[in-house]
Order: structure tokens, then C-alpha cells, then sequence
């Protein structure tokens, strides 16, 4: 099976410096882990949610631009080698390529990693204004993530 981390690390290695590539490990990562575990927790697949997690914000992290990063990261998804089925490829695009659209509802799998991209977000940025819509999405998660923390 094709090491979906490795091409990750090898696209930050090569194509991100300085806080570029600091926000990509941190916030790819974090995208990835929380995906995982809301996808076990609603039943998707949590392989290609971490993978769809990774790559969600590739474009911006690599050149340094949101214009259109969402499609952007998609295409690059694409161009990767894989062993996924053209299925599952095609979900974890279609994660990628929605996932910037907040406002609007879509699959599943776009939904989940919409939530847990805004909820990394919420949970690293205390003082951002968060929109109407994007506080709804950060109380629909906050309803089924429990972060516990112990001492």
C-alpha cells in the first residue's frame, strides 16, 4: 500500500519553509487525527478521512495562497501515487475540494472534515470571530467530541 504520510512529509519537506511549514505539520496533522476519530465515531471510513485531513490545505501551505486552495489541494491529492480504489480517491477529492464551502451542506465525508477543520481552528485560535454559521458547525462537533483532560 502506498504511504500516504510519506508523500505528506516529502510535499512539506520540499515545497514549505518557515511558519509555512510549522502551520502545515501542526494543523495537517491535528485535521488528520481529529478526522480519524469522528469518523469512527460516525461510522466513515477513518483511513481516507486522515488522508482527506492531510492534504485539505496542501495548496495553501505550498504556495502560500488561499485562492482557491481547496481545489487546489484536491489536484494535488490527485497527482499523488495510489492504492486506493478510483471510489475512494474520488471521496477523499470531493472531501478536500468541499471542504472550504462551510456555508453549504454536502456528503458526509465533506461535512466531517468541514466540522473538523473549523473546530482545529476554534481550538487553536481563542480570539478569532467566528461567523453564525461556523459557531452552529463548532456546537454540532463539540456535541460528540469530548476532549478529556486529566491530571
Amino acid at each position: 500500500m502506498i504511504d500516504y504520510q510519506t508523500q505528506f512529509f516529502k510535499l512539506i519537506e520540499e515545497k514549505c519553509f518557515g511558519y509555512y511549514k510549522q502551520n502545515a505539520y501542526f494543523h495537517s496533522i491535528q485535521v488528520a487525527t481529529l478526522a480519524h476519530e469522528v469518523a469512527l465515531y460516525k461510522g466513515l471510513d477513518p483511513s481516507l478521512s486522515f488522508i482527506a485531513g492531510l492534504f485539505h490545505d496542501i495548496a495553501y501551505f505550498t504556495s502560500q495562497s488561499h485562492f482557491d486552495h481547496s481545489t487546489r489541494s484536491a489536484d494535488i491529492f490527485l497527482k499523488l501515487k495510489h492504492s486506493l480504489t478510483k471510489e475512494q480517491q474520488d471521496i477523499i477529492y470531493t472531501m478536500i475540494k468541499n471542504h472550504s464551502d462551510k456555508e453549504n451542506s454536502h456528503d458526509d465525508y465533506s461535512e466531517l472534515l468541514k466540522d473538523v477543520d473549523l473546530y482545529s481552528h476554534f481550538i487553536n485560535e481563542p480570539h478569532r470571530h467566528f461567523l453564525d454559521y461556523e459557531q452552529e458547525r463548532i456546537q454540532h462537533i463539540q456535541s460528540y467530541i469530548k476532549i478529556k483532560c486529566t491530571t
